[in-house]
């Protein structure tokens, strides 16, 4: 938005240069920046409009239009994304989709405002493209990408420019509706497909005070039509039903009339047990220049209701009380430096050659960043500190400078700072870094702030409002504590499992004086608080299988619990075939005892056969992973104990999933690790599957690397894939060129289990099973973690 406001902005430094440039951090406040309390605009790197806020799993997606930087009038060429779990901290995921998406459009210019709704796993975006009617794009992520399964408008008059302001609804039956339209409201029934329509289109009767942007929401028995109420200056107005296409009957306003802003627009959603009133107003603009244009933003504010279903009127969002964080915010993992709650000053701009929310790697960054600006984060968590490392990754075309990172207050305790040094472009991105960090503990906002790192280059600057450098991302890094499993000194191949108020740990077991692979039984071990572990001991060995080949070659195993039962998955030597392979065996306990009900591998030996991991989905459907050097699954029989033989290939009952190369497991590629240090060598998939669900998103982590092994994980949306490869969990493990485990979540926690060699002195084959508590980020996602070294 600097593109002229910034010039503004520059003149009235210039004449204040010889008090501003000369204050230090600690001199300056959020209010010297026209900080003003209440709902302030959610986004402040971009203009913003038209909310269209949707909850799906644990986040809040809204999308918004944009108002372009220069705008006189409505310019509007695209939409954009910003995701929360906290309500207050919102992540920029740039452009989603735009007007060049349709390829029947007929002007550049009329991205107006659009909605988003699921359905049967796919994302349904209405967008109107002003005098074509609505259009309708398709993407099985909210991220996208999203593409036009029609190629026409969903909804068109031709004869009227009315057409505008889609609002999609499902019913609690199942029908889907669309509504739209200026300054009348219309409607029709969609079809179970969602891109194509049903039945007649039907003009409402006119609601009083209605005028565009209509929302459609239930609450209980009640049904809600939300909409920008006449203009200008608009308000919320609304009306309630008993049935989606009415009759509506007008309630007055959720948000009143008022000069304070010209436009708004209603977006509504219940979240976390609260419901939320998202508009728009011009709040951002009138903080830098006076004169009218068409640039926008969104703000939110907390809505409540009377006991008969009405709404209670919300004041100007300026005066709302301020919106409270959810939940906290994990610094221990990369974040994006376009996740904010606050800032003064500053751009956001997508990476050279980025097109869409979905491209995971190449997201927006922040530019345009000039001496004495700032931005924050509410509600930070730094939990116990210890933190070890602060990392930014900078670019720096001219000039550089220094980042601060403060807590509390723009005055408030330095935790750090990291110097950027002139890097020689805006997309030639280093990591900075810095281990002088004063440590911080506990829950509080965290400052960024910028500033030139000499004297006469900030007076400089702030004459001339140079852009110092850019900022991508920062991570700060933790030391982390393991904790080791039971007494047994020597118990690899972890794989914990939550029954209830119990964790369960299955185990293999090195013997005491293995110089190679000596296996000879499992165990297992138990906690209900992670502190106190009780030891089961030896509880199975290879003797239950006859099968297998007697000896130490009881390698990894997952266990988990079915209509009442227990079902410990195997890896051992099928002595018919030489090679391991997978057996399986029932208890009614954890503990047993076991035994095996069927006499022969489930999955006969084959090389690569070991490390079975299992699974049940959210319909039922049970499957079985294994592999070294590739990576094989099976759908399970509801009795657990036998494959479904129909799938897979060749009659076999499996396959392997499917790769892009046939030394790749999904998607991954080739690429630095700068926490790593060092080329992760096209990041096979090696062995050990672990696979989980959190939300809709599959999560698949594996040794991968080759040896000595890292751990690293990959997401999908099916479990059939494809996979996205996410980067590494760890690096290698310390002592121990294997590494075998997963993560898990216990009594709103979550854990790594792994092992490593250090009780045994660096000796890899006598390995034992750790475990640390590590923060999960949005969707579940891993921070990496730095494995304790002793």
């Amino acid at each position: 938005m600097k593109t002229i406001s910034k010039f503004l902005l520059c003149v009235g430094l210039i004449a204040t240069s010889s008090m501003m440039w000369a204050q230090k951090p600690d001199q300056i406040k959020p209010t010297d920046y026209g900080r003003a309390e209440g709902c302030l605009p959610i986004v402040q790197t971009r203009y913003t409009a038209d909310p269209a806020p949707v909850v799906i799993n644990d986040t809040v997606f809204l999308y918004v239009t944009h108002d372009e930087n220069d705008a006189d009038n409505f310019k509007m060429k695209d939409w954009l994304l910003y995701t929360s779990t906290d309500m207050v901290n919102w992540e920029d995921h740039g452009a989603v989709a735009s007007l060049q998406d349709f390829d029947w459009r007929v002007r550049d210019n009329g991205a107006w405002a659009l909605q988003v709704i699921e359905r049967n796993g796919k994302y349904y975006m209405y967008c109107p493209l002003h005098g074509r009617g609505i259009g309708v794009l398709v993407g099985t992520s909210p991220y996208g990408p999203f593409k036009d399964p029609i190629g026409k408008p969903l909804v068109w008059d031709p004869k009227t420019w009315y057409d505008i302001d889609p609002t999609p609804f499902i019913d609690k039956d199942g029908q889907a509706y669309l509504a739209w339209g200026n300054p009348e409201c219309w409607m029709v029934k969609l079809n179970e497909d969602m891109i194509s329509t049903k039945g007649e289109i039907v003009k409402l009767p006119h609601i009083e005070d209605y005028q565009e942007g209509p929302w459609l929401y239930s609450r209980g028995a009640n049904y809600y039509l939300a909409f920008a109420s006449t203009c200008c200056p608009e308000g919320i107005g609304y009306a309630m039903s008993k049935s989606p296409m009415g009759p509506w009957t007008y309630k007055g306003h959720i948000m009143n009339h008022t000069p304070k802003t010209r436009g708004n627009h209603p977006g509504i959603i219940d979240y976390k047990g609260h419901t939320y009133c998202f508009g728009l107003n011009y709040d951002l603009k009138n903080r830098i220049i006076p004169e009218h244009h068409e640039r926008r933003s969104v703000s939110v504010a907390e809505m409540f209701f009377n006991n008969d279903g009405t709404i209670k009127e919300l004041p100007y969002f300026l005066e709302c009380p301020t919106i409270k964080p959810l939940c906290n915010f994990n610094p221990y993992r990369k974040v994006r430096a376009a996740y904010m709650a606050q800032s003064w000053g500053l751009q956001a701009v997508p990476h050279e050659g980025y097109r869409n929310g979905w491209e995971a790697e190449k997201k927006t960054y922040i530019t345009d960043i000039q001496n004495g600006e700032w931005m924050m984060l509410k509600s930070v968590d730094f939990g116990t500190g210890e933190q070890t490392r602060f990392d930014a990754v900078v670019s720096s075309p001219q000039y550089g400078g220094v980042i601060e990172v403060h807590v509390d207050s723009l005055g408030g305790q330095k935790v750090c700072e990291v110097a950027v040094p002139v890097t020689g472009g805006a997309e030639k991105w280093i990591t900075v870094s810095t281990d002088k960090i004063n440590e911080v503990k506990g829950v509080h906002d965290m400052y960024f702030f910028f500033r030139s790192s000499n004297p006469e280059r900030n007076r400089e600057a702030t004459l001339y409002c140079d852009r110092m450098f850019n900022f991508d991302s920062w991570e700060f890094k933790k030391k982390y504590h393991a904790f080791t499993v039971g007494n047994h000194q020597y118990n690899p191949d972890p794989a914990p499992v939550v029954d209830g108020e119990t964790m369960y740990v299955f185990t293999g077991h090195d013997a005491d004086t293995a110089t190679y692979f000596r296996m000879p039984d499992w165990q297992v071990f138990s906690s209900k608080d992670m502190k106190n572990w009780t030891d089961h001991g030896v509880v199975m060995s290879t003797k239950v299988f006859k099968w297998a080949k007697q000896g130490d070659n009881a390698w990894a195993s997952q266990a988990i619990k079915r209509n009442g039962k227990w079902y410990w998955y195997v890896a051992a030597e099928d002595k018919a075939k030489g090679m391991h392979g997978v057996g399986v065996a029932v208890a009614k306990k954890p503990t047993g005892p076991w035994k095996d009900p069927i006499g022969k591998p489930l999955i006969p030996g084959d090389w690569g056969f070991i490390d079975p991991s299992v699974f049940i989905d959210d319909d039922g459907q049970a499957y079985l992973f294994w592999g070294n050097n590739g990576c094989w699954y099976a759908k399970l029989n509801a009795d657990m104990i036998s494959i479904d033989m129909t799938f897979g290939d060749e009659g076999k009952g499996y396959k392997r999933l499917e790769l892009e190369d046939p030394q790749q497991f999904g998607p991954l590629v080739d690429k630095r690790d700068y926490r790593l240090n060092k080329i992760v060598p096209k990041t096979n998939f090696e062995e050990a599957p672990w696979i989980y669900k959190i939300g809709d998103t599959y999560f698949l982590e594996y040794a991968a690397g080759g040896v000595p092994e890292h751990w690293c994980y990959s997401t999908s949306k099916s479990i059939h894939g494809p996979w996205h490869y996410e980067g590494p969990i760890t690096g290698t493990s310390p002592g121990s060129f294997t590494i075998h485990g997963g993560t898990i979540d216990f009594k709103g926690k979550s854990y790594l289990f792994y092992h490593d060699g250090i009780p045994s002195k660096g000796n890899g084959f006598r390995r034992t099973t750790k475990f640390l508590e590590f923060q999960r980020s949005t969707g579940g996602k891993i921070p990496f973690i730095d494995l304790p070294q002793e």
